[in-house]
């Protein structure tokens, strides 16, 4: 049995909450059959993670052959509690940005940790983009993204399910949580619109705290996502763009790597509004087949699961 523990996952009061995560484990089952996995979850508030501790603890672990955290902070907290199992743990940033959800004292102390318990076994981590030499051996595998869902539609359609002008032409900014996160610079988003040439031509639209159904119409109702982090593991939202057919501005965050050679795809400096500017304005509409290049770069999430199945080695 694989036993799933994360602190991303959908329930009833966020059902969008960490919803790749689940897909993911649910294309896993797919192709492992549902008797094979097991998910436990860890919902707000924090003091929940010594409740699940303590079930944990006394959990019936006899069936269990594959354990796999995401991310950090739950290998941190359970890792103690499998001594005898084949340990995974799916990292969500760089190890040096795993923990910034967290105060700078924190998050000092939670990195400490992390490296020292890794170093104390001989666990497999899995990096979204780049990997990085810790434990036993580490792979990049990032998210894969849900094609029965995320699908170019109508520009016009999207915008009127979505109460838009569908004359304005508008760049898309998201932050799935919130806008206040510093990564994810919309500081440097709202800039763009002090140039006049983009404000004559573009309106903002500004994704945050959006269901998934609001989100795609969002994407396909713009002209250029603006993607300006200042960090990614491996963002899931250029995926889901490609995914639905969609152009794109971004800095060079991540795995932008696999991306190379999209010519969809304008890749700006992190942290450089006049690069970001540039790429804007000199970006060249291209039509392509979405599904067609995510499928070729093995990131439906399939092609991730069978991936993923392969790396447990069961």
């Amino acid at each position: 049995m694989i036993l799933y523990i994360t602190n991303a996952y959908p329930s009833e009061i966020k059902p969008d909450r960490g919803i790749f995560n689940k897909e993911q484990i649910q294309s896993v089952k797919k192709i492992k059959g549902d008797h094979f996995v097991k998910v436990i979850s860890i919902d707000p508030p924090r003091i929940n993670y010594v409740i699940v501790f303590f079930k944990i603890l006394f959990l019936k672990k006899k069936n269990i052959s594959v354990v796999h955290f995401h991310h950090g902070l739950t290998y941190v907290f359970f890792r103690v509690l499998f001594l005898r199992r084949k340990v995974f743990c799916s990292m969500q940033n760089e190890l040096k940005f795993e923990f910034l959800g967290s105060s700078t004292i924190l998050s000092n102390i939670l990195l400490r940790l992390f490296k020292f318990i890794s170093n104390c076994y001989s666990d497999i981590f899995i990096f979204k983009g780049v990997t990085e030499d810790i434990g036993t051996k580490s792979f990049s595998l990032p998210n894969g993204v849900n094609l029965e869902f995320f699908k170019k539609s109508s520009q016009k359609e999207a915008k009127l399910r979505q109460d838009l002008d569908i004359n304005s032409k508008y760049l898309l900014f998201v932050s799935s949580k919130n806008l206040k996160r510093k990564q994810k610079r919309f500081d440097l988003f709202q800039k763009l619109f002090e140039d006049s040439d983009i404000r004559n031509v573009y309106k903002p639209l500004i994704a945050s705290n959006l269901n998934r159904f609001q989100l795609k119409d969002y994407i396909n109702s713009s002209e250029i996502v603006i993607v300006t982090s200042d960090f990614e593991g491996s963002s899931n939202l250029i995926k889901e763009s490609i995914a639905c057919s969609a152009q794109i501005v971004m800095t060079k965050v991540g795995d932008y790597y696999r991306y190379n050679n999209f010519e969809n795809i304008s890749f700006c400096e992190k942290g450089n509004y006049k690069s970001i500017l540039n790429k804007v304005k000199s970006h060249k509409h291209f039509e392509y087949d979405g599904h067609l290049l995510i499928n070729k770069l093995s990131l439906s999430q399939n092609d991730v699961a069978k991936n993923l199945i392969k790396i447990y080695g069961i």
